[in-house]
Formats: C-alpha cells, sequence, structure tokens
C-alpha cells in the first residue's frame, strides 16, 4: 500500500497527458433534401456523424465535405485528424424545405424570380425561375387579346372589380 499514492499519481499524469482538447464548435445549416458543400480549415482524416437518418457527410478530399440533409432535426459531424484527436465538432441543423426562403424578382421577366434560402449566418442558392412572355395579366384582369368572347369584339381592359 505504501507505493498506492505514486501509482495515483502516475496514472493521474498518464491520463492529463493524454486528454484531448476540446474540438471547435460550429452550426450548419442544410435544407433537407439538398446538399451543402463544407470546407474545413485544417485538414482531417476520419469523419464520424451523429445521427445519419438526419444527414450523412461525405469525404471529397481531407479538407472538404458534402453534406446531404435527410429529414429535418439536429445532429452533428466530428472531424478527427489521423490519430482521432478531434479537430472540429460542428452541429447540423436540417431545415425543411420553404424555411427562411428569400424570393427575388429581379427579372426583366414578370413571373422570373432567383430564389434563396437563408438563415442567420448567410443564404444558399436554390434556384432561378425563367417564364416565357408574355406574363399573365395580375387576377382580376381582361385582355383585349382573350379568347373567351370569340366572334364579339373583345370588352377594353378593365379590372373586374369596376363592372
Amino acid at each position: 500500500m505504501k507505493h498506492a499514492p505514486v501509482i495515483v499519481c502516475a496514472l493521474l499524469l498518464a491520463t492529463a497527458a493524454n486528454a484531448q482538447p476540446p474540438a471547435e464548435t460550429q452550426t450548419l445549416h442544410v435544407t433537407q433534401g439538398l446538399a451543402t458543400y463544407y470546407r474545413a480549415d485544417k485538414p482531417f482524416a476520419n469523419v464520424s456523424v451523429g445521427n445519419t437518418q438526419v444527414m450523412d457527410a461525405r469525404p471529397l478530399s481531407d479538407r472538404a465535405l458534402l453534406v446531404q440533409g435527410y429529414k429535418t432535426g439536429t445532429t452533428n459531424i466530428i472531424l478527427f485528424d489521423k490519430d482521432y484527436a478531434p479537430l472540429r465538432d460542428i452541429t447540423v441543423v436540417v431545415d425543411a424545405q420553404g424555411s427562411g426562403f428569400v424570393t427575388i424578382h429581379n427579372k426583366a421577366k414578370i413571373a422570373s424570380y432567383t430564389e434563396y434560402s437563408c438563415w442567420n449566418n448567410g443564404c444558399q442558392f436554390l434556384g432561378e425561375n425563367t417564364v416565357s412572355e408574355p406574363a399573365p395579366l395580375p387576377r382580376g384582369y381582361y385582355s383585349s387579346t382573350s379568347t373567351y368572347n370569340q366572334g364579339n369584339p373583345p370588352p377594353p381592359v378593365v379590372p373586374r372589380d369596376r363592372e
């Protein structure tokens, strides 16, 4: 028993020497059904995903991941170095499609737009919608070229609520 304090001290020192520093944390938002490219600032060797039913991460290189959101929820990705020391713990929030959408009607064509999915830390491009012209008149208006009254002269373009 005389050597018990020495053994305890040796064990404590060995444990302290092998203790890993806490991994850096980060939050990443992904839209359900869409993939997101993630670039790490340090090279990693191994990846662990918390819940693969919510999302999955596929390494593209030693610094890049392709993150695919499957269903709404929250899970995490941990990036490890070659010795399995944690480098980064990424909280992944998979949002439902339609949440945080921003639509920008910036086209010369009336019904065309660009759409983004946005959060506090930025936006993700979702796509463009371009329609052929002429764009339809707003609801409640008739056009002088309508064919609903064939054979008779077309009525003037007048809002419905004035009839």
